[in-house]
C-alpha cells in the first residue's frame, strides 16, 4: 500500500509522506558488479584498482534513483558499460531522479535484477565473466532494458569518500570463506553435531572463531592445543588474501604465541620445522588426540582448498582435522576467491552470508538438518538450514542396518516399503492384515549401537480426550510392554504406540518380538474386530 502525499496522526496533524517498499535503480561499472558477484556484497571495494564510477564516491553504501535514471550517473567516472541494480528498498521517501542513498554493503542476494541497455552488452558481461571460476555470472536475473535513462545534467559536484568500512568488507570476506568451509563440511556430512555446537557458541574474532571451531571437534582439547589453533587462526587472518605464505616464518609466529606454555610446545615446533624441511617423516594426522596440534601441522602442509582433498587422500588425515582444516583455509582463501560452486545458487549464498554476519556481530545462529522423505532404494534427503535459512539439500545413503532391517523382515514374513506420501519406511506382513507400522531412524543412532523406532498410529487425538479412552492406551500399552506417545503432524496428534528395536545384534525373533508386542496393541483396541468387519463388508460386495 502507498500512502497519500500526506497522513495525519491520530490527533489530526499532517505527518510527512512515506513511500514503503520502493524499488531503486543503483548504476554502477559492470566490472564492479562482476566483483561484487564474487564477493557476496555490493557496495564499497575489495581491491585498490577498483574501476572509478558513481559508487566511488559512497563508501560502502549505494546511490540509486527513483523512477529513472540521469544520464550523468551512468557516465560518472571511469569509461565501460554500466550495469544498473534494481534494488528494492524500504521506506525511501525522494522525487524521481532525485538521488537516494541505501546503507551497504548489501548482499547481491537482495538484489532483484541486473539491467544491461542492450543485448550486446549483456552478451558481452557473460562472455567476459561467464568463464571466470570464481564469479556466479548467472546467479542475479539479468534483464535487457528494465529502467529509463534521462538527459541531465549533474547539479553538484561530488567528491570521492574514503571507504569507512573497508575493513569490514574484507572480515566479511574472510568470514563469508570461513562460512562456505563450513557448509564444504556439513555436504560431506558426519560432522553436524559439532558444527551444531560450534555455531552455538560463535565469537566475533577469527582466533576465538578458531577455538570455538576446535573445542566443538574436541571438548577435552588442552590449553596448549587451543593456543595453537588459535595462534594458527590468527596467522592465516593476518595474511588474508595472500597466495601462500612461508612455513617457516608462520610456524616461528606460532611458536612466539605459545613459548609460555611448555617444553612440551616447543618439540611440537621443533617437530613440525623437521618435518617442513624433510628431516623426518610426517607424523599421523589421524583424529585420536592432539586435533589442534594435529590440524596446524595440517594446515601447514596445505593452506589451499584443493590441496586438502589430496592430503586427506595421501596422508589419511582424520575425519575431525580435515573439517578444521576445511574451515581455516576456505577463510584463508576468502569468499571472493572460492569457486562460484560455493556460491550458487542463491539460497546458498544468502545462507552462507547470513552467517558470516553473525560471526561478524558473535551471534550465536542454529543448525538444522531435517530428514525429508525416504527414496525407493532408502535413500534419504536431509534439508540443511543455518540461521532459518535452507541452504542445501544433502542425499544420505541407507545405512547398513536398515538394510540389515530389511533382510531380517523378509525372513520373518515381512516386507519394509516406502510410503511414497508420507516418504517413511514402513514394515507390513506381505497377507496383509495388520497395520503399517512406521520406522524411525531421524534421531541418529549412535554409530556401532543403532536403534530405530517402530511406531504405530492408533488414533488420532481429538480436541478433548477423555479420561477413559487415555486410559485405555496405558492399559493396554502396559500389558504389551510397550510406550504410548504423540506424533505431531499437518492434520494434527496421533496417539501411538512405541517400541524400541536395538539393531546391533537383530535376529528374526526379536524382530518378530517387537512387532508383535505393537500389532498386540492395536488388535486389544479393536483393530482386528474392525478390519473383521470390513473384510465381511467386501465379501458382500
Amino acid at each position: 500500500m502507498t500512502p497519500a502525499a500526506n497522513e495525519f496522526d491520530f490527533w489530526g496533524e499532517p505527518q510527512p509522506s512515506r513511500v514503503e517498499n520502493q524499488e531503486v535503480l543503483v548504476p554502477l561499472h559492470a566490472d564492479n558488479w562482476a566483483l561484487a558477484l564474487g564477493a557476496g556484497y555490493v557496495g564499497g571495494a575489495l581491491k585498490d584498482d577498483q574501476a572509478k564510477d558513481l559508487q566511488s564516491h559512497f563508501g560502502c553504501n549505494l546511490a540509486g534513483f527513483v523512477g529513472y535514471v540521469p544520464s550523468w550517473a551512468m557516465s560518472d567516472g571511469e569509461a565501460g558499460p554500466r550495469a544498473v541494480l534494481r534494488v528494492r528498498s524500504a521506506n525511501v521517501d525522494s522525487e524521481p531522479g532525485k538521488l537516494v542513498i541505501i546503507n551497504g554493503p548489501l548482499r547481491v542476494t537482495e538484489i532483484a535484477a541486473a539491467c544491461f541497455e542492450s543485448q550486446e552488452l549483456l552478451d558481452n558481461f557473460q562472455a567476459s565473466y561467464g568463464l571466470f571460476p570464481d564469479i556466479p555470472a548467472s546467479l542475479v536475473p539479468t534483464l535487457v532494458g528494465g529502467f529509463e535513462v534521462r538527459e541531465e545534467t549533474r547539479e553538484v559536484e561530488l567528491e570521492e569518500e574514503v571507504s569507512a568500512c573497508a575493513g569490514r568488507r574484507e572480515n566479511l570476506d574472510f568470514l563469508g570463506g570461513w562460512a562456505a568451509g563450513v557448509l564444504a563440511v556439513l555436504r560431506a556430512g558426519g560432522h553436524d553435531e559439532a558444527i551444531g555446537r560450534f555455531l552455538e557458541q560463535i565469537s566475533n574474532a577469527p582466533d576465538l572463531i578458531g577455538e570455538a571451531s576446535l573445542r566443538a571437534f574436541d571438548p577435552t582439547a588442552d590449553d596448549l592445543d587451543v593456543a595453537i589453533w588459535r595462534a594458527a587462526v590468527h596467522g592465516l587472518r593476518k595474511r588474508f588474501r595472500n597466495r601462500g605464505f612461508d612455513r617457516q616464518e608462520f610456524l616461528s609466529e606460532i611458536r612466539a604465541a605459545i613459548e609460555g606454555l611448555g617444553q612440551k610446545g616447543v618439540a611440537w615446533a621443533d617437530g613440525c620445522r623437521k618435518v617442513i624441511n624433510a628431516e623426518i617423516d610426517i607424523p599421523e594426522l589421524d583424529d585420536n588426540a592432539k586435533l589442534g596440534r594435529r590440524a596446524t601441522l595440517a594446515l601447514i602442509l596445505a593452506h589451499e582448498p584443493e590441496a586438502v582433498a589430496d592430503l586427506s587422500h595421501s596422508l589419511g588425515v582424520g575425519p575431525k582435522v580435515a573439517a578444521l582444516v576445511t574451515q581455516a583455509v576456505y577463510a584463508f582463501t576468502g569468499l571472493s576467491r572460492l569457486d562460484a560452486s560455493n556460491k550458487c545458487p542463491a539460497n546458498q549464498l544468502n545462507g552462507l552470508l547470513a552467517l558470516a554476519e553473525a560471526m561478524e556481530s558473535g551471534t550465536p545462529v542454529q543448525l538444522e538438518c531435517r530428514p525429508g522423505k525416504v527414496g525407493a532404494d532408502f535413500s534419504r534427503i536431509i534439508h540443511v538450514s543455518i540461521a532459518g535459512n535452507e541452504v542445501f539439500e544433502r542425499l544420505v545413503q541407507p545405512p547398513p542396518y536398515l538394510l540389515m532391517l530389511k533382510a531380517r523382515a523378509l525372513e520373518a514374513g515381512y516386507k519394509v516399503d516406502v510410503d511414497q506420501e508420507l516418504g517413511k519406511l514402513l514394515i507390513q506382513r506381505r497377507q496383509g492384515g495388520n497395520p503399517a507400522i512406521i520406522i524411525e531412524d531421524e534421531s541418529g543412532p549412535v554409530p556401532g549401537q543403532p536403534v530405530v523406532n517402530l511406531v504405530l498410529p492408533l488414533a488420532k487425538l481429538g480436541a478433548r480426550p477423555t479420561t477413559a479412552s487415555l486410559k485405555s492406551y496405558l492399559e493396554v500399552a502396559w500389558r504389551n510392554a510397550t510406550a504410548i506417545g504423540l506424533r505431531c503432524d499437518k492434520e494434527g496428534e496421533t496417539v501411538c504406540a512405541l517400541a524400541s528395536l536395538p539393531l546391533a545384534t537383530l535376529d528374526q525373533d526379536e524382530l518378530e518380538f517387537h512387532v508383535g508386542r505393537l500389532i498386540s496393541v492395536w488388535e486389544s483396541l479393536g483393530g482386528k474386530k474392525s478390519l473383521e468387519k470390513r473384510r465381511k463388508t467386501k465379501s458382500k460386495d
